[in-house]
């Protein structure tokens, strides 16, 4: 019976791990295809680029209405309709001709994509407390963290086999199996401990969060962590390939080491006992590190030494990510949805925000700077958190 039980929690965690990667997936596995779609569908370069605009904006909205929903009605069904929807509208993306109407499905996709995100931590914070609530989100942090980085290699992978159709008709399989796979899963949000009222009351807690420091400074600190991530995925392909001379090959190969510090970092993260030491030596380090990386980039050093320097910021923010997250959630178990929802928000915010900025000016300075401006602030959220449990 035991081992049927640890069966059906690993098989859970993998596919709230699968599920929880769809907002990476649906915004960067199709990056290394945006040339091919302005030939595709005759339009301009900027027209593509506010296909992946309004992505990040669904995945950013979706949450938090999808939150509410969640713990009102339980995890499942909305799960299972923002999967069905999400099939859908990738469905869409590949027979539409017209620009208009795949922007439109590629905003939907967000839409519905966040309930993944959103839904697997909820689930997660239903289920366990304490240690056991840690383990479960260093497994989800690895996937989360390693999503967004290996997304765009594997989507150059399967370019070079297929076409962007290729990689739409694969996302719409991923919608597909989760689907089906979540049919059979048992509901983890019982109705006694579902939100009463309307989805309005639901969405009026997010006012009440706003109010709950502690909960807000864990939000702070993940919104900084992801912020930090988005500018290195934004920026790395023209760092490691154009000024440093990377193929695509060694480019890959480099993404698949750095996705390795961010597994490290989560699981690291498990086997600490307590989580606010944890999370202080992730701050700390990820500080150190990501001042050492923007010096690195600033003052064009050898690569081994922008590689490794990287290596060590990502290991930290999987630190930052598992246990920011644990303890955020724990504090707001009853509304484990909303918070979610709204952790969510503030990390693709701080995506959409931080990543174009890499691009202005000169690239390796524009990186620097704001790696090291995101790292202070890091630092700064850090110390304030350490300063209210004082």
């Amino acid at each position: 019976m035991k081992t049927n039980t640890r069966n059906s929690t690993t098989f859970l965690l993998i596919t709230l791990g699968m599920a929880s990667a769809m907002g990476p997936f649906v915004t960067d596995f199709y990056l290394p295809a945006l040339p091919q779609l302005t030939t595709v569908f005759s339009t301009t370069s900027s027209a593509i680029q506010m296909s992946l605009t309004l992505c990040l904006i669904g995945l950013a909205i979706g949450q938090l209405f999808i939150g509410p929903i969640s713990d009102k009605y339980g995890r499942k069904m909305p799960l299972i309709v923002s999967m069905i929807i999400f099939s859908l509208a990738t469905l869409c993306c590949l027979f539409t001709t017209n620009i208009y109407i795949f922007l439109v499905c590629r905003f939907l996709q967000g839409l519905s994509g966040a309930g993944g995100i959103v839904i697997s931590k909820s689930v997660a914070s239903d289920l366990h407390t304490g240690k056991e609530l840690v383990h479960f989100f260093a497994v989800l942090g690895c996937v989360q963290g390693i999503a967004p980085i290996c997304a765009p290699f594997l989507g150059g992978l399967l370019l070079s086999i297929s076409d962007w159709q290729g990689i739409f008709y694969s996302l719409f399989g991923i919608g597909v199996i989760l689907s089906l796979i979540f049919i059979p899963f048992h509901e983890s949000l019982p109705e006694e401990r579902r939100q009463k009222g309307n989805i309005y009351s639901g969405l009026k807690h997010y006012k009440t969060f706003f109010t709950h420091k502690k909960f807000m400074v864990y939000v702070a600190i993940l919104t900084l962590a992801q912020g930090i991530l988005f500018i290195y995925i934004s920026s790395s392909t023209f760092i490691f390939q154009q000024i440093y001379g990377l193929s695509a090959l060694l480019y890959g190969v480099c993404f698949g080491l750095n996705s390795l510090a961010i597994m490290a970092g989560s699981l690291f993260a498990g086997r600490i006992g307590d989580p606010e030491r944890a999370l202080n030596l992730g701050e700390r380090g990820a500080f150190v590190a990501v001042i050492a990386t923007a010096a690195c980039i600033a003052t064009k050093l050898p690569f081994v030494f922008i590689e490794l320097s990287i290596w060590a910021m990502l290991f930290f923010m999987g630190i930052i990510f598992t246990m920011a997250t644990t303890l955020a959630l724990d504090l707001e178990r009853n509304n484990a949805g909303s918070a979610s929802a709204l952790i969510g928000f503030f990390s693709f915010l701080a995506g959409g925000i931080a990543a174009p900025i890499t691009g202005i000016g000169n690239m390796m300075y524009s990186t620097a700077c704001l790696l090291a401006v995101f790292g202070l602030l890091l630092l700064w959220a850090g110390h304030y958190r350490r300063q209210m449990r004082a």
